[in-house]
């Protein structure tokens, strides 16, 4: 069954409630103000609390490495009667003996079910489309899955971003593109865009290349910009399949730290700045005046130390072609450097912008 969602103008009400099995409360607009999660309230009676444990057990798990939030709401009852169910649990486990949930709220039945945008707005689907019924009932859950319904949300929550941001498409600015996620088939988007600084700035780095009269006719080849979620995620699980293949019999704890080396999170969130994720990135290469690309010694997405802007730096004594490999790297770092761009340390084709209030 198809979802559609869209995010409404409500935000849901703030409330504060005892974490069961601690000392502390839990108010909902402190995790709403950090704008990092989506939020799953899941509100029951303790009646339900041991017939759901197979189910929070199983979306506990599922959600747990994500930027996911799940808050257990329970109703009535002593907090000794929701202690003796709620060891084990990841997520906070919230009491509220004097049923203010269900005032604040307006739900009828139990199990109610919400999903909430990073921002506090209510998810809502046509099946439920008058303020403030949940996203679905538990039913819809279990024939959809979390996950479904988690990635039509951050579509939809991804979409809504772009709608706020200059974009450019680098081709309109006279920069070759080959976008190699695209003819992998990861992203369906042939588009190579960034925001309008970073482009201003690329063209800055430009013009500093064809100042020098040897490299008038110079320009570069961007691999990739602007990078959504999924498709993230698939050059993530690239990067897991050749990995776990390079180092035949390493652990899952090896081949994620070899992951973060090369790639960010793969958060449904992503606020950190100077990345694909925001658009602020680029991979790229140099064009010689004929078009040619010039030789880096590596292809893009090299997951060894030859990827590494300094690889052939201590080489010595060098090759002719560990040479030309090293110059042609320093060419790009220099160029890219002098309009503000900062280089990845493990991989010579990445360059970060980080706008600055003037841009």
């Amino acid at each position: 069954m198809s979802i559609n969602m869209y995010f409404s103008e409500f935000r849901a009400p703030d409330f504060e409630l005892p974490v069961i099995g601690s000392d502390k409360n839990f108010r909902l607009y402190d995790l709403i103000g950090k704008g990092e999660r989506f939020i799953f309230l899941h509100f029951g009676c303790v009646e339900l609390f041991q017939s759901e444990a197979g189910e929070r057990y199983r979306l506990e798990n599922l959600l747990k490495h994500d930027d996911i939030a799940v808050i257990w709401i329970y109703l009535h009852k002593t907090v000794e009667d929701i202690k003796k169910y709620a060891a084990g649990a990841i997520f906070p486990i919230l009491h509220d003996p004097k049923s203010i949930i269900p005032r604040l709220y307006y739900f009828d039945q139990l199990p109610a079910v919400y999903l909430l945008a990073p921002d506090g707005r209510f998810a809502m689907t046509d099946m439920h489309s008058l303020f403030p019924r949940p996203i679905s009932a538990l039913e819809l859950w279990k024939e959809n899955g979390a996950s479904e319904i988690l990635d039509k949300a951050t579509s939809i929550w991804e979409n809504e971003w772009r709608k706020s941001i200059d974009w450019v498409n680098l081709p309109d600015y006279g920069f070759p593109i080959e976008k190699r996620y695209y003819h992998y088939g990861w992203t369906d988007d042939p588009q190579c865009r960034v925001q309008r600084p970073v482009v201003n700035a690329l063209a800055n780095a430009r013009t500093y290349l064809r100042h020098w009269n040897c490299f008038k006719g110079y320009n570069f080849l961007i691999w990739d910009a602007y990078r959504d979620y999924f498709t993230h995620q698939k050059m993530v699980e690239s990067f897991r399949r050749r990995i776990a293949e390079m180092h035949k019999g390493a652990s899952d704890e090896f081949i994620n730290a070899e992951i973060r080396k090369y790639a960010s999170a793969t958060s449904r969130i992503y606020l950190k700045a100077g990345s694909h994720r925001q658009g602020t990135s680029i991979d790229l290469t140099l064009l010689d005046e004929v078009g040619k690309p010039l030789d880096m010694g590596t292809d893009q997405d090299e997951l060894s130390a030859e990827a590494h802007p300094l690889y052939y730096k201590d080489i010595f004594p060098r090759s002719n072609s560990e040479h030309e490999f090293h110059e042609n790297r320093m060419l790009l770092w220099e160029v890219m450097k002098s309009a503000g761009f900062t280089p990845h340390p493990r991989e010579w084709w990445h360059f970060d912008y980080i706008s600055k209030a003037s841009d």
